[in-house]
């Protein structure tokens, strides 16, 4: 089986698209998962974030409040990316899954070893790979509980 170059998620059944002001110092680049801080601009997310409001169409250009294009992630919307660890498995559709954050290459990928921290459920495997494929990629929607604009505030 092949390895698969790791690389940002894409956007495979786009929902609503929304403009929101980037936060103080950004660096996110396009493909990356943010969620929105106290403030209501847009952070990236770390490993195992508990929100996120969608994946971002542009790099940050570093100005607060500047206006950046968002896919909202919410029930329906589906991303495709890499799993973290391991080999591509039928048995993972189905299994919700953490985000690994990788800072060096600026993207997300699917954590397949962190079922604790749940943030996409795998709904697919990536019709690009095969069954086996090292880092192979797979279909994604984000978990309710983590869909920064369905969750409940108090």
């Amino acid at each position: 089986m092949a390895t698969i170059a790791k690389q940002s998620a894409k956007i495979v059944q786009p929902g609503h698209l929304y403009y929101y002001g980037e936060s103080a110092g950004c660096t996110f680049k396009k493909g990356e998962f943010v969620y929105l801080n106290g403030a209501s601009q847009l952070v990236v997310c770390a490993n195992d974030p508990t929100a996120v409001l969608g994946m971002v169409c542009s790099d940050a250009t570093g100005v607060t409040n500047n206006s950046i294009l968002v896919y909202v992630a919410e029930p329906g919307v589906q991303f495709e990316m890499n799993i973290y660890s391991s080999v591509t498995a039928i048995t993972m559709i189905g299994h919700q899954y953490s985000l690994s954050h990788d800072g060096t290459n600026m993207w997300g990928i699917l954590d397949n070893t962190d079922t604790a921290n749940r943030v996409f459920e795998v709904i697919a495997l990536s019709p690009r790979d095969a069954v086996g494929d090292t880092y192979g990629r797979v279909i994604v929607e984000v978990c309710e509980l983590v869909a920064q604009l369905g969750q409940a505030t108090s």
